[in-house]
Protein backbone atom coordinates (compact mmCIF):
# COMPACT_ATOMS: atom_id res chain seq x y z
CA UNK A 1 0.00 0.00 0.00
CA UNK A 2 1.45 3.56 -0.92
CA UNK A 3 0.76 6.38 1.64
CA UNK A 4 -0.87 9.69 0.38
CA UNK A 5 2.18 12.92 0.61
CA UNK A 6 -0.47 14.29 3.22
CA UNK A 7 -0.06 11.36 5.42
CA UNK A 8 3.80 10.91 5.21
CA UNK A 9 5.20 12.08 8.41
CA UNK A 10 8.45 13.29 6.19
CA UNK A 11 6.57 15.88 4.06
CA UNK A 12 7.85 19.38 4.04
CA UNK A 13 5.55 20.73 6.10
CA UNK A 14 6.47 18.87 9.33
CA UNK A 15 10.03 19.42 8.70
CA UNK A 16 9.14 22.99 8.94
CA UNK A 17 7.25 23.05 12.08
CA UNK A 18 10.38 21.35 13.53
CA UNK A 19 12.35 24.19 15.48
CA UNK A 20 16.02 24.25 15.19
CA UNK A 21 17.76 21.84 17.36
CA UNK A 22 21.22 23.26 19.11
CA UNK A 23 23.68 20.95 19.61
CA UNK A 24 25.35 23.86 22.00
CA UNK A 25 24.58 26.93 23.19
CA UNK A 26 20.89 28.52 22.60
CA UNK A 27 19.73 31.25 20.21
CA UNK A 28 20.02 33.92 23.03
CA UNK A 29 23.97 32.58 23.27
CA UNK A 30 23.80 33.30 19.07
CA UNK A 31 22.48 36.68 19.32
CA UNK A 32 24.45 37.87 21.83
CA UNK A 33 27.92 36.41 19.96
CA UNK A 34 25.97 38.71 16.66
CA UNK A 35 25.53 41.58 19.34
CA UNK A 36 29.33 41.56 20.07
CA UNK A 37 30.67 41.32 16.30
CA UNK A 38 28.31 44.46 15.56
CA UNK A 39 25.39 42.71 14.72
CA UNK A 40 26.94 41.57 11.52
CA UNK A 41 27.70 37.65 11.46
CA UNK A 42 27.75 34.05 10.02
CA UNK A 43 25.79 30.84 10.65
CA UNK A 44 28.90 28.18 9.59
CA UNK A 45 28.05 24.56 8.57
CA UNK A 46 28.24 21.53 5.89
CA UNK A 47 24.95 20.64 3.62
CA UNK A 48 22.15 19.74 5.32
CA UNK A 49 23.21 20.50 8.39
CA UNK A 50 20.38 23.19 9.67
CA UNK A 51 21.29 26.51 8.71
CA UNK A 52 18.65 27.55 6.47
CA UNK A 53 16.32 26.47 9.45
CA UNK A 54 18.09 28.58 11.51
CA UNK A 55 17.88 31.24 9.45
CA UNK A 56 14.31 31.14 9.21
CA UNK A 57 13.84 31.12 13.16
CA UNK A 58 15.72 33.94 13.17
CA UNK A 59 13.94 35.69 10.66
CA UNK A 60 10.58 34.95 12.86
CA UNK A 61 12.44 36.60 15.99
CA UNK A 62 13.46 39.64 14.32
CA UNK A 63 10.26 40.24 12.65
CA UNK A 64 8.46 39.93 16.03
CA UNK A 65 10.75 42.57 16.88
CA UNK A 66 9.68 44.69 14.78
CA UNK A 67 12.53 45.13 12.04
CA UNK A 68 12.18 45.44 8.82
CA UNK A 69 13.65 41.89 7.80
CA UNK A 70 14.72 40.53 4.32
CA UNK A 71 15.55 36.82 4.25
CA UNK A 72 17.54 36.28 0.50
CA UNK A 73 18.59 33.37 -0.46
CA UNK A 74 21.34 32.38 -3.08
CA UNK A 75 22.29 28.95 -4.52
CA UNK A 76 24.18 27.66 -7.60
CA UNK A 77 21.64 28.64 -9.62
CA UNK A 78 20.89 31.90 -8.46
CA UNK A 79 24.26 33.49 -7.50
CA UNK A 80 23.37 37.22 -7.52
CA UNK A 81 20.74 39.65 -6.19
CA UNK A 82 17.63 40.90 -8.38
CA UNK A 83 17.16 44.41 -8.52
CA UNK A 84 13.77 43.78 -5.97
CA UNK A 85 16.11 41.37 -3.96
CA UNK A 86 19.04 44.91 -3.95
CA UNK A 87 15.62 47.12 -3.35
CA UNK A 88 14.62 45.57 -0.27
CA UNK A 89 17.83 44.82 0.98
CA UNK A 90 18.35 48.66 1.08
CA UNK A 91 15.65 49.40 3.49
CA UNK A 92 15.75 46.09 5.59
CA UNK A 93 16.87 46.23 9.47
CA UNK A 94 18.14 42.86 9.24
CA UNK A 95 19.24 41.25 6.36
CA UNK A 96 19.45 37.20 6.22
CA UNK A 97 21.34 35.72 3.45
CA UNK A 98 21.30 32.18 3.13
CA UNK A 99 24.08 30.76 0.68
CA UNK A 100 26.68 33.72 0.97
CA UNK A 101 29.58 31.69 -0.50
CA UNK A 102 27.69 31.92 -4.21
CA UNK A 103 29.12 35.69 -4.07
CA UNK A 104 32.16 35.93 -6.19
CA UNK A 105 35.03 38.00 -4.25
CA UNK A 106 34.21 41.18 -5.84
CA UNK A 107 29.75 40.56 -5.49
CA UNK A 108 30.61 40.08 -1.74
CA UNK A 109 32.29 43.56 -1.39
CA UNK A 110 30.10 45.21 -3.08
CA UNK A 111 26.97 43.84 -0.86
CA UNK A 112 28.75 44.65 1.48
CA UNK A 113 29.88 48.76 0.80
CA UNK A 114 26.20 48.91 0.05
CA UNK A 115 24.95 48.39 3.84
CA UNK A 116 24.08 50.82 6.02
CA UNK A 117 25.99 50.68 8.73
CA UNK A 118 23.30 49.83 11.20
CA UNK A 119 22.11 47.40 8.93
CA UNK A 120 22.24 43.72 11.17
CA UNK A 121 23.74 41.03 8.38
CA UNK A 122 23.27 37.16 9.47
CA UNK A 123 24.70 35.16 6.48
CA UNK A 124 24.79 31.05 6.40
CA UNK A 125 27.82 29.67 4.34
CA UNK A 126 29.91 26.53 4.45
CA UNK A 127 33.21 28.07 5.51
CA UNK A 128 34.20 30.29 8.11
CA UNK A 129 36.19 33.37 7.05
CA UNK A 130 33.25 35.80 5.68
CA UNK A 131 32.00 37.34 8.55
CA UNK A 132 32.58 36.53 12.43
CA UNK A 133 31.28 32.69 13.50
CA UNK A 134 28.35 33.55 15.55
CA UNK A 135 27.13 29.50 15.22
CA UNK A 136 28.53 26.31 13.80
CA UNK A 137 26.05 23.97 12.40
CA UNK A 138 26.86 20.04 12.16
CA UNK A 139 25.04 17.23 12.39
CA UNK A 140 25.14 14.02 14.63
CA UNK A 141 23.36 10.62 14.47
CA UNK A 142 21.89 11.02 17.84
CA UNK A 143 20.61 14.90 16.36
CA UNK A 144 19.36 12.99 13.84
CA UNK A 145 17.86 10.09 15.45
CA UNK A 146 15.99 12.83 17.83
CA UNK A 147 14.67 14.45 14.41
CA UNK A 148 13.11 11.30 13.31
CA UNK A 149 11.55 9.83 16.53
CA UNK A 150 9.66 13.81 16.77
CA UNK A 151 8.62 13.42 13.68
CA UNK A 152 7.48 10.07 13.30
CA UNK A 153 6.98 8.74 17.13
CA UNK A 154 5.62 5.16 15.90
CA UNK A 155 8.65 4.52 13.52
CA UNK A 156 10.24 1.19 14.45
CA UNK A 157 13.55 2.60 13.72
CA UNK A 158 16.68 1.66 15.86
CA UNK A 159 19.50 4.45 16.84
CA UNK A 160 21.87 2.49 14.76
CA UNK A 161 19.45 2.68 11.75
CA UNK A 162 19.65 6.08 11.42
CA UNK A 163 23.15 6.55 12.28
CA UNK A 164 23.60 4.24 9.40
CA UNK A 165 21.43 5.91 6.95
CA UNK A 166 22.90 9.60 7.81
CA UNK A 167 26.58 8.31 7.14
CA UNK A 168 25.31 7.38 3.28
CA UNK A 169 24.35 10.75 3.39
CA UNK A 170 27.52 12.08 4.54
CA UNK A 171 25.95 13.81 7.71
CA UNK A 172 23.09 15.68 5.72
CA UNK A 173 20.41 15.40 7.62
CA UNK A 174 17.98 16.98 4.67
CA UNK A 175 19.24 14.48 2.52
CA UNK A 176 18.48 11.74 4.77
CA UNK A 177 15.19 13.25 5.35
CA UNK A 178 14.21 12.89 1.79
CA UNK A 179 15.41 9.28 1.82
CA UNK A 180 12.66 8.49 4.77
CA UNK A 181 10.05 10.27 2.84
CA UNK A 182 11.07 8.29 0.06
CA UNK A 183 11.12 4.98 1.83
CA UNK A 184 7.74 6.04 3.52
CA UNK A 185 6.02 6.95 0.13
CA UNK A 186 6.48 3.59 -0.90
CA UNK A 187 5.07 1.27 1.90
Amino acid sequence: MVSSAAENPFRVSQLESLPFLFLSGTRETLLAKFAHHDCRGAIVGPHGSGKTTLLEELFQHFSVLGDEVCLVRLNDQKRCLSEDEREAISLADTILLDGAEQFSVISWRWFLLRLRKNQRLIITTHQEGWLPTVYECRTTPELFYDIVRKLDPTRISSASSCADLLARHHGNIRQALFTLYDEHCSR
